[in-house]
């Protein structure tokens, strides 16, 4: 079962659709291009305060953050 969304619209579905809006892909793209680059500088930046400044971070969250801030930076790459 697939579940739509009702309020946003992909460019295929306005032609069938008469109601919400309608994002173009090379939009969406961007917005989530956008969002993941913010999500990686602020994992960085907990990093990076943490080695500076002491601020604490579980044992467990600094090889899980550079794990994921490097396939953050593989997906940024492929945008």
């Amino acid at each position: 079962m697939q579940i739509k969304n009702k309020l946003v619209k992909t460019e295929n579905e306005a032609t069938h659709l008469s109601r919400g809006v309608v994002i173009p892909h090379d939009v969406v793209d961007g917005i989530v291009k956008a969002a993941m680059i913010e999500a990686r500088d602020y994992l960085q930046s907990e990093i990076d305060n943490h080695y500076k400044d002491g601020t604490y971070l579980h044992p467990d969250d600094i090889p899980n953050n550079r794990e994921l801030i490097y396939c953050m930076n593989k997906l940024i790459a492929y945008y």
